[in-house]
């Protein structure tokens, strides 16, 4: 058995289709279609059954195709994108001294990609005594003035310039002002603060809290326990202003625990947050979920963590029990496998040039309100003449249109492809006129201009090749720097050909900075480390996916092969990075800090049908910080007839699939947080674009917003809706995201175009 190709290079998110070719006695051979595929490192790249690779980390894997007992292999390797610009979201914010603000870093990489960088960005403020900010992007307004925020990773900067106005707290409030509990049982107090411009905030993790009474009821961070019998005075400070509510801690004790919801049915892979509710001897019932033991009785179905937080495993039933001194209440857990409820094929309606190919994706639904990427689905074009699939990549053959099919089960989705007549004008090879030093390598990207003023990344589709194969050799279209001097590195497709200038030093490498400085996680979060290393020439360079990374203390803090480290248990740990004998370090701080509360942005959001929305989750924790915590959430739908929200890959990612309300959960721990979601029938009217004809000097970067107004009158940012194109990517591309980046001086057209409505303007590059 052949595999083909024998070996392939990806970057990370991108796919590689591989096939089998069976050998027979008789000197025959054919194309397999039953093969079992598997991937020796599936962290670094999944398989699916048509064979069809997508890598997910950095790193090499052998792709082993076998039918009985004949099999045959190839190497899959896989690279990162290099980031060129850092986006900060708002990009010139304003708020109120006293307080706080989420700031969003989004990165842009060198194939026009983007990524939510917010958590892995070195956060730092040019006057922190005006306006602070975390680790995670959360801005702190301190006094009235003006600041300049940056976020950092590696040599690559962005910034956003911050404006704090005077409002000020007037007035604090203590909730409930007033509380009875039995000792050894917990109630959880909030602050709320008033300022001088009327807004109101929670301010419970700001203010410090004390207890009148220690030998009744102790406090931290608002959670009040209580001691022994008694009364104590619970206090919130901030500054001068203070506020105080009564707290009551009786003898009662506990006859009986009801522990809820009673007896549920949990889809396979979901969590349950259970509650128990104590029945005291005065009368009185309280929620004690936070005192009591949680036990499972058979954890290979059902796990507990120590706050309730129930996950599902396998399918089966166990029993959740809560306990409290002697009494125990327990609750019985059927545990059912997700089952598949639709599926949908994207891109929507894609329009390509001949000859060239196009990527087709489908996601399945399911009942528990998640979404999944699926591989295993098979695909089919309704007009072979126009376009042939291999797999789940469509192969234009001439112009026209066909359906492209997708059937999972007995579930069909299917879109329209269509081929146009266009033909290409010229490729433009990026990044332009590199330098880079002797042993490391650059990844080149090839964008082809059609006749019908189209432009569509061809990188895949082109043939590399190097002017000067003493100075640098090609794989794909990764350039390999093996001797100083210059060549010419060209993509060449359907006779146009593109290049550009590649330079490689003799620079040595004479240092190396790990950022971002010691920072501190949370156990569960995960932390973006970069290398860029120092050359003997001045020159600097992003060497985060190949310098080997180590973590002295593995049982504290892990770290993988592209620099991502994810904090295990509390305590400090040494991340360093090495490449040759240069190795520079930092250290990675792990707190055991426990989660107090999740914020989830925006708290509201209208979308239309088909139409994808993406939500965040911040969690703030017992020791004050905040932290991202979008992936590591588990995030449902109230009603997935609604809309749809995904977990794992697409994290927060909500699809609207009919009109109505829905409420949008994340839960982490035993914390959970909402957000409400509607999905209108509106339709769009008009879109307005943002900045409007812009001025951009090369080297740099700017994000675009699309608005559009709808006809029942609302207006919605739909920047992650539009589909963006420039007139002339030889003087700039614009993403998918909206963020253009320039290529070259002079002026193009960029249109963003949605649901038969567009808008353009004018961008001038010098």
């Amino acid at each position: 058995m052949t595999i083909t190709p024998s070996s392939a290079q990806i970057t990370k998110g991108s796919a590689q289709q591989f096939t089998a070719t069976g050998k027979y006695s008789d000197g025959s051979s054919k194309n397999l279609s039953s093969v079992n595929w598997s991937s020796s490192e599936i962290a670094v790249a999944g398989i699916g059954a048509s064979g069809l690779a997508r890598g997910l980390q950095t790193g090499t894997t052998v792709i082993t195709g076998s039918t009985g007992s004949v099999h045959g292999s190839a190497t899959l390797n896989v690279t990162a994108e290099p980031l060129i610009s850092i986006s900060l979201v708002p990009i010139s914010p304003s708020l109120a001294a006293g307080t706080t603000l989420q700031l969003k870093a989004v990165g842009v990489y060198q194939d026009g990609s983007t990524q939510d960088l917010t958590g892995s960005v070195s956060w730092t403020s040019s006057a922190p005594s005006i306006a602070s900010v975390n680790g995670s992007g959360l801005l702190s307004g301190i006094k009235k003035g003006t600041a300049r925020v940056f976020a950092s990773q590696g040599s690559v900067t962005g910034t956003a310039n911050v404006s704090v106005t005077a409002a000020t707290m007037v007035a604090l409030a203590v909730t409930p002002g007033s509380a009875s509990i039995a000792k050894q049982t917990t109630l959880q107090f909030s602050a709320i603060g008033t300022f001088t411009d009327g807004s109101t905030q929670d301010v419970t993790s700001l203010v410090t809290w004390t207890s009148a009474q220690i030998s009744v009821a102790t406090v931290s961070a608002g959670l009040a326990s209580g001691v022994a019998a008694g009364r104590s005075t619970i206090t919130a400070t901030s500054g001068t202003l203070s506020a105080s509510a009564s707290l009551t801690v009786t003898n009662a004790t506990v006859l009986s625990i009801a522990v809820s919801p009673g007896n549920p049915t949990i889809v396979a892979g979901l969590f349950q947050q259970f509650s128990a509710s104590g029945s005291f001897s005065d009368g009185s019932t309280q929620n004690i979920s936070g005192v009591v033991n949680w036990s499972s009785s058979a954890p290979t179905v059902a796990t507990t963590n120590t706050a309730g937080l129930v996950f599902a495993t396998t399918p089966g039933t166990a029993t959740i029990s809560a306990t409290f001194e002697t009494v125990t209440g327990s609750s019985v857990v059927t545990v059912q496998v997700p089952t598949l409820t639709s599926i949908s094929v994207t891109p929507s309606s894609p329009v390509i040039a001949n000859t060239t190919t196009q990527n087709f994706f489908v996601t399945g639904y399911y009942n528990d309100g998640s979404t999944q990427t699926l591989t295993s689905a098979t695909w089919s074009s309704s007009n072979t003449a126009v376009a042939t699939l291999s797999g789940n990549v469509a192969f234009s053959k001439q112009p026209g249109t066909t359906v492209i099919t997708a059937v999972v089960g007995s579930f069909t989705a299917s879109t329209t492809l269509t081929v146009t007549s266009a033909t290409l004008v010229s490729i433009t090879v990026t990044p332009a006129n590199s330098t880079v030093a002797l042993g490391t390598a650059k990844n080149y990207f090839a964008i082809g201009t059609f006749s019908d003023g189209s432009t569509q990344g061809i990188t895949n589709l082109a043939s590399w090749a190097s002017s000067n194969t003493a100075v640098a050799t090609m794989q794909g279209s990764l350039a390999t720097a093996t001797g100083s001097g210059s060549a010419n590195i060209s993509a060449s497709f359907d006779s146009v050909t593109g290049s550009t200038g590649l330079t490689v030093s003799q620079a040595t490498l004479t240092s190396l900075a790990v950022t971002p400085a010691s920072p501190v996680l949370v156990i569960g979060a995960k932390q973006q480390f970069a290398a860029t290393g120092t050359f003997s020439d001045g020159s600097k360079q992003d060497l985060t996916s190949v310098v080997t990374w180590n973590s002295s203390q593995p049982t504290v803090a892990s770290i993988g092969s592209s620099g991502i480290a994810a904090g295990l248990s509390g305590g400090t740990s040494t991340i360093s990075a090495q490449f040759g004998s240069v190795v520079s370090s930092t250290s990675l701080t792990v707190s055991s800090a426990t989660l107090v509360s999740l914020a989830i942005n925006p708290q509201s959001a209208a979308v239309p049908p088909g139409i994808t929305f993406q939500f965040s989750a911040t969690g703030t924790y017992s020791d004050g910080t905040t932290q991202k915590v979008t992936g590591t959430a588990h995030w449902s739908s109230s009603d997935s007839t609604v809309a749809t929200i995904g977990n794992s890959g697409s994290a927060g990612q909500l699809t609207g699939v009919s009109t109505g309300w829905t409420r949008i959960s994340a839960q982490l721990n035993s914390i959970a947080a909402s957000a409400v979601v509607n999905v209108s029938s509106a339709t769009l009217v008009s879109i307005t674009i943002s900045p409007a004809n812009p001025t951009v000097t090369l080297g740099t970067g700017i994000q675009l917003n699309a608005t559009g107004t709808f006809s029942d009158g609302s207006t919605q940012d739909i920047s992650q809706w539009v589909v963006w194109n420039s007139s002339n990517a030889q003087v700039c591309i614009v993403n998918s995201s909206g963020f253009l980046v320039p290529n070259g001086s002079g002026t193009a057209t960029v249109t963003a175009n949605f649901s038969s409505v567009s808008s353009e303007t004018a961008v001038t590059v010098y």
